[in-house]
């Protein structure tokens, strides 16, 4: 099976892009290419810093990079966390702020743990206005 590699991308009109993910050589913006798998395909350009990469894709609901997840079973002390790429750990993980030290992670601050791990529900984005308390915390997390 091949794996479906997708990212989006939010423009500066507010409205979230996906397809492939495309570096301009001449200006170094980024554009996200919509409609790869069509017939039609256009060049939208996004905001750098929103583009994420889909993580995991399970019974038509996508995970992306960005994604802000509560667990069912809880992350330490927190329900929340967020979904980043970790390039000391060569992959995606769920970090959350915690109270105590990540033996791995060795971040007195933030544990990481595998996108397998846990079952989530996506509630949102770093990138978009998100009404939880507990959410604004985490877009501090690195």
């Amino acid at each position: 099976m091949q794996r479906q590699i997708e990212f989006r991308g939010k423009t500066n009109q507010g409205k979230w892009e996906y397809g492939d993910l495309v570096h301009n050589a001449f200006d170094g913006s980024k554009i996200i290419e919509v409609g790869i798998q069509s017939e039609r395909c256009y060049p939208v350009e996004v905001i750098p810093e929103t583009i994420g990469q889909l993580v995991k894709e399970k019974k038509g609901e996508k995970l992306y990079e960005g994604d802000i997840v509560v667990s069912k079973s809880k992350f330490y002390e927190t329900d929340y966390a967020k979904v980043v790429w970790l390039t000391e750990r060569c992959g995606f993980y769920f970090v959350a702020k915690c109270i105590g030290t990540d033996l791995i992670n060795r971040n007195p601050y933030e544990s990481a743990y595998k996108i397998n791990s846990q079952k989530v529900e996506v509630i949102g984005n770093i990138h978009d206005t998100v009404h939880e308390a507990h959410i604004s915390l985490l877009t501090d997390i690195s």
